[in-house]
């Protein structure tokens, strides 16, 4: 019906603007989540960085042993810590603490476990990305060291010599259901990456889908991009007046020039 001999009609000329166009918002949404993953990666990263410096100042006993001398005298936890002392007694770093694009908003010593001479310490990091905020937990264990029941000192086990799944939810964190990216003896930074760019992991294909939320907003972006309306029920574009209009007055003008 809208055949032109003379070459590509305004209908198929406007379908190919409008795919080729369409094409283009995709890429731009997948490049706009491949940034916003690294910027996720790098954010990660600096908080693992620093997560090992703090843990690297706990190793120290002159650093450890003043920094929880007034805290194992309180119980079985938690309990906060607002600084990290020297043996002098001088503040090294107080808590909140921020450098960069990351912060260490908490620090707590969750629990003292006396029996087995050790308390555990958990750093939470908030990481701002696109407006968002995300807020991650980290933990480590303090050896502690008695006399007569007293309070003697303390100093971390340090990142070496821990086991394959602690090693694994220092280097990438963990999921928001609280398990681990670690399982059969492997840990899983492909699902770690995807997971954390805010995207669906799919466990049968083993590689990373957009999610629903990032499909629909394809979906609206392209419909209100063509002047379409989005319905909300059945997930598609639906043409408006005007184009139906517009084409109506297309498909007038062929006809009489056919005749």
């Amino acid at each position: 019906m809208f055949k032109n001999k003379f070459g590509f009609g305004l209908i198929e000329t406007m379908l190919a603007i409008g795919i080729s166009t369409a094409t283009a918002l995709v890429v731009y949404k997948v490049i706009g989540e491949s940034q916003k993953g690294q910027v996720i990666v790098e954010n990660r990263d600096e908080i693992n960085q620093l997560h090992r410096e703090i843990i690297g100042k706990f190793t120290d006993r002159s650093i450890c042993s003043p920094t929880l001398t007034n805290v194992i005298s309180k119980g079985l936890g938690p309990f906060p810590l607002i600084e990290i002392l020297n043996i002098n007694g001088a503040s090294l770093l107080k808590i909140p603490f921020r450098r960069g694009k990351i912060s260490i908003t908490e620090m707590e010593v969750s629990k003292i476990e006396r029996n087995k001479n050790q308390a555990e310490i958990v750093a939470t990091y908030n990481s701002g990305v696109a407006g968002k905020i995300s807020e991650f937990k980290k933990t480590f264990v303090v050896e502690l060291s008695f006399n007569e029941n007293k309070f003697e000192g303390c100093m971390a086990r340090g990142t070496l010599g821990i086991d394959a799944k602690d090693a694994c939810d220092l280097v990438v964190g963990q999921p928001l259901s609280g398990d681990s990216y670690f399982f059969n003896g492997k840990c899983n930074f492909a699902k770690a990456a995807c997971e954390q760019s805010g995207r669906i992991w799919n466990e049968d294909k083993m590689k990373c889908n957009f999610s629903d939320d990032d499909l629909l907003t394809m979906r609206r972006e392209t419909c209100d991009l063509f002047n379409m309306k989005f319905s909300e029920e059945d997930k598609k574009c639906l043409a408006s007046e005007e184009m139906m209009n517009a084409f109506s007055e297309i498909k007038k003008m062929m006809e009489e020039k056919g005749k």
